[in-house]
């Protein structure tokens, strides 16, 4: 598992948006357990016009029933313009 901690994000999802230009690409897919990345994401992809997906950890993966995202990042991406799926 990558652990995101040790990389510089921005980066990362600055090279990801020159990808998607570049490409003309309309999609743009990130996975994620708890959902903090993703908000990053949302925030830097906005200017994109890039439909936005989140896939979300499986629920009950840790727990029974239980989701591991957070329904705050759920809300701020979703009001960003994002999408969680799960």
């Amino acid at each position: 598992m990558i652990n995101t901690d040790d990389m510089n994000l921005e980066n990362v999802f600055k090279i990801a948006g020159d990808a998607f230009k570049e490409r003309k690409l309309e999609d743009i897919v990130v996975a994620s357990t708890r959902g903090e990345t993703e908000v990053a994401a949302v925030r830097l992809f906005k200017g994109l016009n890039a439909n936005l997906i989140v896939v979300g950890h499986s629920i009950g993966f840790r727990e029974a029933d239980q989701n591991e995202f957070s329904i705050k990042a759920k809300k701020e991406i979703e009001e960003l313009g994002g999408s969680v799926l799960f």
